[in-house]
C-alpha cells in the first residue's frame, strides 16, 4: 500500500505528546513476572497502550524486541474464542495480532486471577486519527473494504469450538440467546422507565426508542426463516480505528473481542456504516461505494443478503441494543457511552428508511 500525506487530528496530537502512563507498582511486578513468563527479557521500558477496548494494555519493550503486554477484562472461554480465530488467521497468513506462547505452549497466563497475554507489537497508523483528502480517504476506505473481503476469505473455514452468546449454535440455525429473551428484556426494563426518577439521558433514551426497539426484533422472523444466509466468524467490530495502515504492507486488522459466527452481510453493512457514517445522521454515499466496491474485489454475497441487508442490520444492532439496556438496568453494569448507542440507533432509523442506498454499492454474486 502505498504512502498517504496525513495531517494528525488535535485529540491524536494531545495523546502522543501527553505523559506516558507507566504502571503503578503492583502491576509493573505483575507484568515483570509476564515478561519471565514469556522469556521476553527484562522490561527495559513500558507504558500504556492509547487503545485498549475490553482489556488493558501495555507496550513493552524488552531485548527481544517490543510487545504488547495485555490484561484481559474477559472470561476465559472469550479469551479462548479470540485466540482460536486468531490462530486460525495466523495459519493462513493473514495480518492480525500474533499471539506470544509462554513457557507450558499456552497463548495467555492467569496471575492473581486475571488473564494476560502477550502479542507481537505492530507500526502503523489508523484512519480516525487523521485529516485526508476526500480522494486519499475515499482510497483508503476503498482498501478497507478489499481486507474485510480477504479476511471473510481466510475464516471461512474456521469451526469455532467455543460459543458466544450473541452469536449462532454452531450445527443448528439458532442462535444461543434466541429473540424470547430480549423480547423480556424490554417487557423488565418498561416498569423502571415509569418510575419518577427515571430522568437521566439514558433512561429518555430508551422510553423514546423501547417500542422502535421491540419492532426492530421482530424482523427475526424475516431474517431467520432464511436459513441459506452465510455464516462465518464475522469480525464485528471492524471500523477505522481497528485498522491498523502500514506504508508499503497489508492493511493490519485488530481488536477480535466481538468475532462470533454470525451472519456475513451484517459484518459488510456495519462496516459500511462505520466507515462512511456523517454528521447529519446520514451516510456518505463515495466513501459507502468505495468501501462496497472494494469488498466486491475480494469478498463476495449473494441476491437474498443483498436484498436483507437492511433487515439483518437492524436486528442484529436491537439484539446489541437491548442487551447493553439490560445490563444497565438489570445488572448495574452503567451505560455511560450514550453517543454511540445513539449513533447506532440512528444507523437502525437509516438502513430502515433507505435500504436502496445502503446496499448501491454491492454486487450480487
Amino acid at each position: 500500500m502505498m504512502a498517504y500525506v496525513r495531517i494528525p487530528k488535535p485529540s491524536y496530537l494531545l495523546s502522543q505528546l501527553s505523559p506516558r502512563e507507566r504502571p503503578d507498582a503492583a502491576l509493573y511486578r505483575v507484568l515483570t513476572h509476564l515478561a519471565e513468563l514469556y522469556q521476553l527479557g527484562e522490561i527495559q521500558t513500558c507504558h500504556r497502550a492509547r487503545r485498549g477496548g475490553n482489556s488493558l494494555n501495555f507496550v513493552a519493550t524488552t531485548p527481544r524486541g517490543k510487545f504488547i503486554l495485555k490484561r484481559h477484562r474477559l472470561t476465559e472461554d472469550a479469551v479462548a474464542y479470540e485466540h482460536q480465530v486468531l490462530g486460525h488467521l495466523q495459519q493462513r497468513d493473514f495480518p492480525a495480532p500474533r499471539a506470544i506462547l509462554n513457557q507450558a505452549g499456552q497463548t495467555w497466563s492467569t496471575i492473581d486471577g486475571a488473564l494476560y497475554s502477550v502479542y507481537e507489537f505492530v507500526e502503523g497508523y489508523c484512519l480516525a486519527d487523521f485529516f485526508w483528502w476526500p480522494s486519499v480517504r475515499r482510497d483508503m476506505i476503498y482498501q478497507a473494504g478489499r481486507t474485510l473481503g480477504e479476511y471473510h476469505k481466510a475464516i471461512v473455514d474456521l469451526v469455532p469450538t467455543f460459543r458466544k452468546w450473541d452469536g449462532y449454535r454452531l450445527t443448528e440455525h439458532r442462535r444461543w440467546r434466541e429473540g424470547d429473551w430480549f423480547r423480556q428484556a424490554l417487557k423488565d426494563i418498561r416498569p423502571v422507565l415509569q418510575k419518577p426518577t427515571a430522568t437521566s439521558p439514558i433512561d429518555d433514551f430508551a422510553r423514546s426508542h423501547i417500542d422502535t426497539l421491540e419492532r426492530m426484533l421482530r424482523l427475526e422472523s424475516v431474517v431467520e426463516e432464511r436459513s441459506d444466509l452465510s455464516k462465518l466468524v464475522v469480525h464485528a467490530d471492524y471500523a477505522p480505528w481497528n485498522i491498523l495502515f502500514r506504508p508499503g504492507q497489508p492493511l493490519f486488522l485488530l481488536d477480535f473481542n466481538a468475532a462470533r459466527l454470525d451472519l456475513k452481510v451484517f459484518d459488510v453493512i456495519s462496516a459500511t456504516f462505520w466507515f462512511s457514517w456523517r454528521r447529519g445522521d446520514r451516510l456518505d454515499q463515495g466513501e459507502a461505494m468505495a468501501f462496497q466496491t472494494g469488498y466486491c474485489e475480494t469478498g463476495q454475497l449473494r441476491e437474498i443478503e443483498v436484498k436483507l441487508a437492511s433487515s439483518v442490520f437492524q436486528w442484529v444492532m436491537a439484539r446489541a441494543m437491548v442487551e447493553r439496556l439490560r445490563r444497565h438496568y438489570q445488572e448495574h453494569f452503567l451505560l455511560y457511552d450514550l453517543k454511540r448507542i445513539g449513533k447506532i440507533y440512528k444507523m437502525c432509523v437509516f438502513a430502515r428508511q433507505q435500504p436502496q442506498q445502503l446496499v448501491a454499492g454491492l454486487k450480487e454474486m
